[in-house]
């Protein structure tokens, strides 16, 4: 089944459009229950009610039986939310006209001087009225255009017999209704909130993919932006670097130099962190390039130790390197990054002993 407009924004109007569905795709299992019931009367009833009425009664119930499964054949094969009151309308008169023909049903069957009979033809109907109770509380209109009208006729014939039994079994049927009505009314109701919470979960859950959505985009730009930017936000750093040890070489008291090397560990601090940031930034946004490939360790030793071992001087904490030649596959861009952030991370945090990089 397709539907060719989607469903309305408003809740009621989703409510309703869900109640049609439900109540038409029962339409199969109710038309194949009063074909089977139809059918058990009409052989009870064959040798006791006369044959031209039960012939018109059981004719006019397979046009009306046949004509609601050709309209729910049409609703299955393309239902179109913008033809919902047509939809409704079919409902509704369907079920009247279902009620009418088993209401007539009732006063056919109704076998004037056989209690048994009477009682079995009310009892039929009574449990039409029951079964529908799971179908059509779904749907209110369609319950009260079949039930009343269906328990109406054979209600009337019981009081118009004037005796203390039918006035029992009229009164019996009057609370039944009413019993039935009641219960009816609660289900809908318990029905169409829970259909109502589940269409704002619905909402809720929409909301938050599309929340979801705005913030991984979000966070997707800014991404981009810093890999974009990480070649530029570098550079002033470098330079405060090189300015600094450019400082530091001009200071001859003891107490500038001791400022000078505060501002170079502070200043190496935050390039540390602002490098890690920016690899990260590249990492999520996916613009690092790996390539990998075989290659020897010891070049990228020897440029770590040019740049390292002076720091570990100073701190008094020497690095041994590895002297074997290693062949690794790798990229070694990114592998001498990790490497160096390793090594930073030693000399800032080692206070006493020594490094090994093996």
């Amino acid at each position: 089944m397709t539907s060719t407009t989607p469903v309305p924004d408003n809740s009621a109007s989703a409510i309703r459009v869900e109640q049609i569905k439900t109540l038409y795709e029962s339409i199969a299992s109710r038309v194949v229950f009063n074909l089977v019931v139809s059918a058990a009367l009409v052989y009870v009833f064959w040798d006791v009610v006369a044959h031209k009425w039960l012939v018109l009664w059981v004719t006019a119930m397979l046009i009306m039986l046949g004509t609601r499964v050709a309209i729910y054949l049409s609703f299955k094969r393309r239902f179109d939310v913008s033809k919902l009151k047509r939809y409704q309308t079919f409902l509704i008169l369907g079920s009247a006209s279902a009620g009418v023909i088993w209401g007539v049903g009732g006063v056919i069957m109704f076998v004037a001087g056989q209690l048994e009979y009477q009682l079995l033809i009310l009892l039929s109907l009574l449990a039409m009225a029951a079964g529908s109770a799971f179908s059509l509380s779904i749907y209110l209109p369609a319950y009260f255009a079949f039930v009343p009208v269906m328990l109406a006729p054979i209600t009337l014939r019981l009081l118009l017999s004037g005796d203390t039994i039918h006035t029992a079994l009229a009164s019996v049927t009057i609370v039944f209704l009413i019993a039935q009505t009641v219960f009816n009314v609660k289900i809908n109701r318990s029905l169409s909130s829970a259909m109502e919470l589940r269409f704002e979960n619905l909402d809720l859950i929409e909301q938050l993919k599309e929340q979801k959505a705005e913030a991984e985009e979000a966070n997707s730009a800014k991404s981009r932006f810093l890999a974009a930017a990480s070649h530029d936000l570098r550079q002033p750093l470098y330079a405060l670097t090189l300015f600094v040890s450019a400082l530091e070489e001009r200071m001859s008291s003891t107490e500038d130099r001791e400022i000078t090397n505060k501002i170079k560990r502070s200043a190496d601090s935050l390039q540390s962190l602002f490098e890690a940031l920016l690899d990260i930034s590249q990492l999520d946004a996916g613009t690092v390039d790996v390539q990998k490939s075989d290659f020897d360790l010891q070049p990228i030793y020897k440029r770590l130790a040019v740049e390292f071992d002076p720091q570990a001087a100073q701190r008094d904490v020497p690095i041994n390197w590895p002297q074997d030649s290693l062949v690794v596959n790798s990229e070694p861009v990114l592998l001498e990054q990790i490497l160096r952030n390793y090594l930073a991370n030693a000399i800032r945090y080692t206070k006493a002993g020594k490094i090994n990089v093996a």
